[in-house]
């Protein structure tokens, strides 16, 4: 496998160390990326992982370890699963994988006719079902799917949300070909995309699927969930259907005058900029803290502070990784206002955000740039650190949390003012090859006479491996895991 090559590559250098594994694998080509209820397999290329390989999945499953079947490896899988994305790993002797993300609760996955629409050629759909495609650049994919006048199709894209690279953009066409629609980026799907319509013709139409950039590769596959039911019953009295019609509460701009708090609000306009009146006495200080894209936003905002001249005095760094967030101090106490706008100009009833502020105050915080690493028998795994700091320049201790016997790390002093720094993880020699542990770094340090004790994040780390998405799956941040993998031969 991967981890294997490079070991063969680097063991001779560093095998009077006892050194640090390899790197985890990325899982590539895992089939289906859609899980339903019950039973059913997973594979993935044999030339990843040795058979033995086990998986391990974030939700409730039973399986056996990997089988070799041809050129792929194959997991049996019994699941009890709730509809949602989740994380899963490989892992076993030879190594782990980096963690990958699955669609649970999906509709079975029909692999035959998969294949076949990725290969080129036409098919028809003539009833619910999922596909798993991967497209090369600049391709458009045609599905013919057979639909009765009256019912409703619904089609949903799973691409970003669950890594993939791939853009998705969604069009029909009826059997006059004429366009029914199109749907790119819906809002709380991110860049992900899910079109309805309400069939009026019976007959073939086709379903056409492409990157919205024209992009594509091995890193571009898309999890595509086909829905064909009933027609949505019609009210015919025009007063009752705008009786229906749920238009967006009016926004009411509150002060933002103590010292804690919180507002929230809809960027329901194109470049619209909402403006919060806000006052503070002098030399007070100020943290705030956004929430958009962690709600489901489409959003990307921006958050600023004006004084009574309009002239901007404070805001957020808009290239942040997270929603973001900033301090601010007043040096006068005259008017003031919080201002947020979208950033890219979009605006929709879907475009939601929080705005949460609090007493600034003196802190640090910690991430780790990696999220899994291997470890062998009687080894060490180092997990590099990046410190962040305000108004704080004292010692920082990193211990560990939730760490099984025969694994340790010794309490790590990061130096006053560090930037970066790590902590160093230890396997016993008995501890046995194969197993996946988890576990949970804290830091503590002392401010203003009091102890601050933060969790050791892994945003920046999964930011890497699903540079697709936004935010890591809820619950994620801050997990960290280790693969005991057996020495190998140089």
């Amino acid at each position: 496998m991967i981890a294997g090559r490079l070991w063969f590559l680097f063991g001779g250098a560093l095998s009077g160390l006892k050194a640090l594994a390899a790197d985890p694998f990325v899982a590539t080509d895992v089939q289906p990326r859609g899980l339903i209820l019950g039973t059913q397999e997973i594979s993935i290329p044999a030339n990843l992982a040795p058979e033995g390989t086990r998986l391990w999945t974030r939700f409730a499953a039973t399986g056996e370890p990997g089988i070799l079947r041809g050129d792929r490896l194959v997991f049996g899988l019994k699941t009890d699963v709730a509809t949602g994305i989740a994380v899963a790993q490989f892992h076993g002797p030879g190594g782990i994988s980096q963690p990958f993300l699955l669609r649970t609760g999906s509709k079975p996955v029909d692999r035959k006719l998969s294949s076949e629409v990725d290969a080129g050629r036409g098919v028809r759909i003539a009833g619910t079902t999922a596909l798993e495609l991967t497209l090369p650049q600049a391709t458009t994919r045609r599905i013919e799917i057979e639909l009765a006048r009256g019912v409703r199709l619904d089609v949903e894209a799973f691409a970003r949300r669950l890594g993939s690279g791939f853009d998705p953009f969604l069009e029909l066409i009826d059997p006059r070909g004429r366009s029914l629609g199109s749907v790119d980026d819906t809002p709380g799907l991110g860049r992900d995309a899910r079109g309805s319509w309400d069939i009026r013709s019976g007959g073939r139409h086709i379903l056409l699927l492409r990157d919205s950039s024209h992009a594509g590769g091995k890193d571009h596959w898309v999890h595509l969930e086909i829905s064909i039911g009933s027609s949505r019953e019609k009210e015919r009295n025009p007063a009752t259907r705008e009786r229906n019609v749920r238009l967006p509460e009016p926004l009411v701009l509150p002060d933002v005058r103590t010292p804690t708090g919180s507002v929230e609000g809809v960027l329901t306009k194109p470049g619209e900029v909402l403006r919060f009146p806000m006052e503070g006495a002098k030399g007070a200080n100020r943290w705030f803290e956004l929430r958009m894209r962690r709600l489901g936003s489409p959003g990307d905002a921006e958050v600023w502070i004006e004084d009574g001249e309009g002239r901007r005095v404070a805001g957020m760094d808009p290239s942040q990784e997270d929603d973001g967030a900033f301090g601010f101090t007043f040096e006068n106490e005259g008017p003031h206002r919080l201002c947020v706008r979208e950033l890219t100009g979009g605006g929709s009833a879907e475009h939601r955000f929080q705005l949460h502020w609090r007493p600034g105050r003196s802190g640090f915080g910690i991430q780790s740039e990696k999220q899994t690493l291997e470890i062998l028998p009687g080894g060490t795994a180092e997990f590099p650190l990046r410190i962040s700091r305000k108004d704080f320049d004292g010692e920082i201790v990193v211990r560990a949390e939730g760490l099984p016997e025969g694994f340790s790390v010794e309490p790590t002093t990061l130096a006053a003012k560090s930037k970066e720094g790590r902590a160093t993880l230890k396997a016993a020699a008995g501890v046995t090859p194969g197993i996946r542990v988890e576990f949970r770094l804290v830091a503590e340090g002392k401010i203003e006479g009091s102890e601050v004790r933060e969790t050791v994040r892994t945003r920046t780390a999964l930011t890497k491996v699903w540079p697709a998405r936004l935010h890591p799956p809820e619950g994620w941040d801050g997990v960290l895991c280790l693969g005991v993998v057996a020495k190998r031969d140089p």
